[in-house]
């Protein structure tokens, strides 16, 4: 690997001195919570979420960001058009379509060490965080900033979750460019 970017990354679960559960939108403390404890009661958590978010289409944005609750930020609704929020609605259902599984293994593996040492990153990676994330609390990307050698950082100001991917992706992938370049 030459090169790395993350994009509202959240810090491993076990980092010494960081409150990881700082900052996080009540949904997210409800799912690593349950997801902490794991089995039974992640698997019924999640279960009820599942139906509630295949019922949204996409077409009524106001009903499919209301599914994400506190999750969205204002800087994140506002660049949702109706062709990202069909797309959303249609990802989101795809991927819980038949079960939850894929969606537990992943809160599952949130809560478990990374099984490398940061320290031992040695390509250049860029850290791009909004500060107005509500998925991913700012700590964790000031985090990921700190804590990787040579992180080139990127807080941004007006920033959300969505908003970096709809806004600046070329310029992720630009500085990711140059910086895999020998």
């Amino acid at each position: 690997m030459r090169a790395a970017a993350v994009i509202a990354g959240a810090a491993p679960k076990d980092a010494e001195g960081f409150d990881w559960w700082a900052g996080n939108a009540e949904e997210n403390l409800e799912e690593f919570r349950a997801a902490e404890l794991g089995g039974e009661t992640l698997r019924r958590l999640l279960e009820a979420w599942r139906h509630e978010l295949l019922e949204p289409t996409g077409d009524d944005i106001d009903e499919s960001l209301a599914s994400l609750g506190s999750l969205v930020s204002a800087t994140d609704r506002a660049v949702v058009t109706p062709e990202l929020s069909a797309f959303h609605a249609a990802r989101r259902r795809h991927s819980i379509s038949t079960s939850i599984w894929g969606w537990f293994d992943d809160d599952l593996s949130e809560m478990k060490p990374w099984g490398f040492e940061i320290g031992s990153i040695d390509v250049p990676v860029s850290v791009w965080h909004g500060e107005d994330d509500n998925f991913v609390p700012r700590s964790h990307g000031e985090w990921l900033m700190t804590n990787i050698p040579g992180a080139t950082r990127h807080m941004l100001p007006g920033e959300g979750h969505w908003s970096i991917k709809e806004r600046r992706l070329d310029e992720v992938l630009d500085v990711l460019t140059d910086a895999a370049r020998p």
